[in-house]
């Protein structure tokens, strides 16, 4: 009993800190992403998967809330309404 709860404690941070990698080289700020990380889990890579874009230059995988791109520096455009998602994990962009 013991073991299966230390493997699922470990199993847990290996894969939060999976997410948090994930979402810090898509261009995320570190802090949320530790805690969204740690919260979430094996939830956060699907959640780091979902949220992931293409930069329109180089085609690297950044986060929609994202602004400039962290491989290419290139300012990312708004999402129009044409292409904007919809579900439970949709985000939206301004024309900033």
């Amino acid at each position: 009993m013991l073991f299966a709860l230390i493997a699922f404690v470990a199993l847990w941070l290996v894969c939060a800190v999976i997410s948090i990698l994930m979402a810090r080289a898509r261009g995320a700020k570190l802090l949320q992403w530790i805690l969204l990380g740690f919260l979430l889990g094996p939830i956060g890579i699907a959640v780091v998967l979902k949220l992931a874009t293409s930069c329109t230059s180089c085609s690297a995988k950044v986060l929609r809330g994202i602004r400039t791109c962290p491989n290419c520096r290139e300012q990312i455009p708004a999402i129009t309404d044409e292409n904007n998602p919809v579900g439970p994990l949709w985000t939206y962009r301004r024309n900033w």
